[in-house]
């Protein structure tokens, strides 16, 4: 916000923030020494700007300077008015606008005049009749009058809505919102209202007037002087007509020819679940390929699209892994199983008591994984006194540790480590932890 502007009729600013209550103007003093105005910019040459306030929440808070009230503004939080965060974005505006003036001193530049001692003060000149900008004179005159101050404050509004779509040369609903004309619904995505950005407000007016007639909306009353749509849709009906014929284009090029299939006649897809430290990975093999890769969930849809139409076939132990693995792509999870999620697991240990799997789920090597035939025991070291604790730990069969990954729940429980599966006792979350050395304190004597 150090940029330097202009700010027009500081002294109603400063009567504006004098109008706000003691409590609300205290809140907004302690909001404006903490920076929570984090962005500031102006949005009609001195005449309206748009704040962001961090509150509870960001805060859009719109400043503008009306005709006939004087400086006000409004703010996205639920008081709408005279709240905290319009003060404290009040503030930082009239702190811009000194610090701007003495840029300006020190360059010779305010262009300020200096009354000699005993002068005359000259009253402020008269605030206009109509809100600056060519499209509300074009307004006023279709009128033939002045503009209500209702009409003023929209027309300052669409200016600045003007002004904020110029710079990102789009539009969205929320736009529609700040101006009070709804679209219905919400959202942040840019609407297609025009083949390119108005070049003037009256052609942007058009276009929102002609999308909110689109949507069954009325316009304001006052508008319907200058809203003569035939301007703008002979360019429209070209517009839309080309895209429509871009999107067929796109949607005929991407047809597959009539009885095309993914594989050739009698080829096979396989698929095969790859272990790692922390989660297992679902990969697959295109027939005739000796190398298979990780699926991604674009692919995984288009493979099942094909498996779906028959215009691919899995071999005997791919289609028992799809069957597992096909749920979650439906419901949207990842076909990563990671050992933190207690859903993944279950999965797993599914998985490896199918032993027709044993050759599909593998190590990162690709081998298939050991199944040593000795379970798991929990080894325990007595306490040798009152003053030391029993140690609990799972240990194979030659008393060491394994290097344990996660355990998996069912009957029988198994656990996962590198390169290999054993059995081993029930698990007891709760009170053994399977991967560490569990240490519990003797009974009192």
């Amino acid at each position: 916000m150090s940029e330097p502007f202009e700010l027009q009729d500081p002294d109603d600013a400063h009567e504006f923030m004098d109008s706000f209550d003691a409590n609300t103007r205290r809140k907004g003093e302690a909001y404006f020494r903490e920076g929570r105005v984090t962005s500031l910019r102006p949005e009609a040459g001195g005449t309206a700007f748009l704040a962001a306030v961090q509150g509870s929440q960001l805060y859009e808070v719109d400043l503008f300077l009306d005709p006939i009230e004087g400086w006000t503004g409004s703010c996205s939080c639920p008081l709408e008015f005279d709240c905290k965060h319009v003060y404290a974005a009040m503030k930082s505006l009239l702190a811009e606008h000194s610090v701007a003036s003495v840029r300006g001193l020190s360059a010779g530049a305010t262009g300020k005049i200096v009354k000699a001692p005993g002068s005359i003060a000259q009253p402020k000149p008269p605030k206009p009749a109509v809100a600056p900008g060519e499209f509300a004179q074009t307004v006023a005159e279709a009128l033939g009058r002045p503009l209500r101050p209702e009409e003023t404050k929209l027309l300052l509004k669409l200016h600045a809505v003007y002004s904020r779509c110029g710079q990102k040369r789009s539009i969205t609903k929320w736009d529609f919102e700040d101006l009070g004309l709804s679209l219905g619904g919400y959202g942040w995505d840019a609407l297609h209202i025009w083949p390119s950005f108005p070049g003037n407000e009256h052609e942007f007016w058009l276009y929102l007037a002609n999308a909110l007639m689109e949507h069954q909306r009325s316009i304001p009353e006052f508008l319907k002087p200058v809203t003569d749509l035939n301007i703008i849709q002979d360019g429209l009906r070209r517009w839309r007509r080309g895209l429509e014929i871009e999107q067929w284009k796109q949607t005929l090029n991407n047809l597959a020819p009539a009885g095309a299939g993914t594989v050739a006649p009698g080829g096979e897809f396989d698929l095969r679940v790859v272990l790692n430290e922390a989660a297992a990975s679902l990969q697959w093999k295109p027939a005739g390929s000796e190398v298979y890769e990780e699926l991604k969930a674009t692919k995984a849809r288009q493979l099942a699209d094909d498996h779906r139409e028959g215009r691919l076939t899995f071999s005997s132990e791919a289609e028992l892994l799809w069957q597992l693995f096909q749920q979650r792509l439906f419901y949207g999870r990842s076909l990563q199983l990671n050992y933190h999620d207690s859903e993944a697991r279950e999965m797993l240990g599914r998985m490896l008591r199918l032993r027709l799997l044993d050759s599909r789920i593998v190590d990162a090597q690709g081998r298939p994984l050991a199944r040593p035939g000795q379970p798991l025991r929990w080894e325990v070291a007595a306490a040798a006194s009152e003053n030391e604790d029993y140690r609990f730990r799972l240990a194979q069969a030659d008393g060491a540790p394994p290097p344990l990954w996660c355990a998996l729940p069912g009957h029988p429980p198994l656990y996962l480590a590198a390169g290999a599966v054993f059995t081993g006792p029930p698990l007891h979350d709760s009170v053994l932890d399977p991967a560490r050395e569990n240490v519990i304190p003797p009974p009192p004597p």
